[in-house]
């Protein structure tokens, strides 16, 4: 049998296979897969039917596999490949699948999230996936896996978010993780994040106005018993960024920024302008938990 690909598709007349493929980067292997039941005719989410999934060397099928759901394929230079298995029925679920060209399982690894993306190394020997949103430990995490311990490395919730695409520099043992936007953020094959400090410089570019509120309260809470001139500015930047990008809108949110923005003002002894602050926390919300302390300052102040 030969599968056949275009820019798209793959399909395999002899079985009227159909779906979406995916080659390794030496392009002797091809893996592909439907997430259809063919009998049925019924696609995507269902709760019977098994969909197919195909391996040809050289355009000649080798291996035709099936899983409940099957997606998201990859394959090797050596031809072990990986799957997302989405599974029957609802939930947030799924199984991620690692085998040889001999169709033996390397790896299956349940999670209690659905599965967003994943990719392989070129030797074949290390597999990443990641999952979306859920509440258990699996959510949003990142999965490092070793297919010849066929064993998880290590997971981590990826501070960057969600990976476009992953590089494997086995040479340096580093993985990549790549953003459209964002650009590349490095994790060694031990699970260290190698570009910390780099994100930190730019993550603010990617935050909505509620992260770098939040990102401002935590370097406050951090700093508050060692606050110096240079890490107010800091705290106060992001505040004022903040309120820039949209949070003004939000009366309750813009009075605690500007509370604390004068406790940050009264912890180094700059009344006035904590007194001006506080006043403008009140005028936004008479709730906010300042008019005691505000009325102690003021008359202290006279």
């Amino acid at each position: 049998m030969i599968l056949k690909t275009n820019d798209t598709f793959a399909r395999v007349d002899d079985i009227n296979f159909f779906g979406s493929f995916s080659k390794s980067l030496n392009g002797l292997f091809t893996i592909a897969w439907s997430d259809f039941d063919w009998e049925s005719g019924i696609g995507g989410f269902r709760t019977s039917g098994e969909g197919t999934y195909i391996i040809a060397k050289n355009d000649v099928v080798k291996q035709i596999g099936k899983l409940e759901r099957p997606n998201d394929g990859k394959i090797s230079n050596n031809g072990n490949f990986i799957i997302n298995d989405w599974l029957f029925g609802e939930g947030l679920k799924g199984i991620y699948y690692a085998f040889n060209l001999s169709g033996e399982i390397l790896l299956k690894h349940s999670f209690s999230a659905n599965l967003y993306n994943n990719s392989i190394s070129e030797n074949g020997r290390y597999c990443v996936c990641q999952c979306c949103n859920s509440d258990t430990d699996d959510s949003n995490t990142l999965n490092f896996f070793d297919l010849e311990e066929g064993s998880i490395l290590w997971k981590t919730n990826p501070e960057t978010g969600w990976t476009d695409s992953y590089y494997f520099d086995c040479e340096k043992m580093e993985l990549h993780l790549t953003y459209k936007e964002k650009g590349i953020f490095r994790y060694s094959f031990n699970g260290n994040f190698l570009d910390k400090e780099k994100w930190e410089t730019e993550r603010i570019n990617y935050l909505s106005a509620y992260e770098i509120s939040d990102l401002a309260k935590e370097r406050f809470k951090e700093k508050k018993n060692n606050m110096n001139e240079e890490i107010a500015e800091e705290i106060i930047l992001l505040f004022e960024r903040a309120l820039e990008e949209g949070l003004y809108k939000y009366p309750n949110e813009t009075a605690i920024v500007y509370r604390t923005i004068g406790e940050i003002k009264e912890l180094l002894r700059n009344i006035p302008e904590a007194i001006h602050y506080y006043e403008l926390a009140f005028e936004h919300n008479s709730k906010v938990g300042i008019k005691r302390h505000l009325k102690m300052l003021k008359e202290n102040k006279d």
